[in-house]
């Protein structure tokens, strides 16, 4: 178990180490008009399999909660998620799981 708990951590170091440079990288507020946020997202600057959600209690996806909670487009990215029914990956903070229930709370008050 400790093995595991080292692993864990080492890679927690690591993947915070890569938001910290791809946040440092960035520049100014990019312009999120039309789909050009994608472009400004800092998802495009990390490895793409930390916005997996498929393992619901992997520690990635704390992890790359953190990096959409920097992320200077992530309202512009869930928004795109709710529109286009993504279901899944992690887009603007929430999993998929967690979209579905906000598309389900939204449909709801909308009645």
């Amino acid at each position: 178990m400790e093995g595991y708990r080292k692993i864990l951590e080492s890679q927690r170091t690591l993947i915070d180490t890569q938001i910290r440079w791809a946040v440092e990288s960035m520049t100014d507020k990019p312009d999120a008009s039309g789909d050009d946020w994608r472009a400004a997202a800092l998802c495009q600057k990390l490895d793409p399999e930390l916005f997996d959600d498929t393992y619901r209690n992997n520690p990635q996806i704390e992890m790359a909660k953190i990096a959409c909670g920097v992320c200077l487009v992530s309202d512009q990215c869930l928004n795109y998620a709710l529109k286009s029914n993504e279901n899944a990956l992690i887009y603007g903070g929430l999993t998929s799981k967690e979209r579905r229930a906000l598309r389900r709370k939204m449909n709801r008050s909308l009645r």
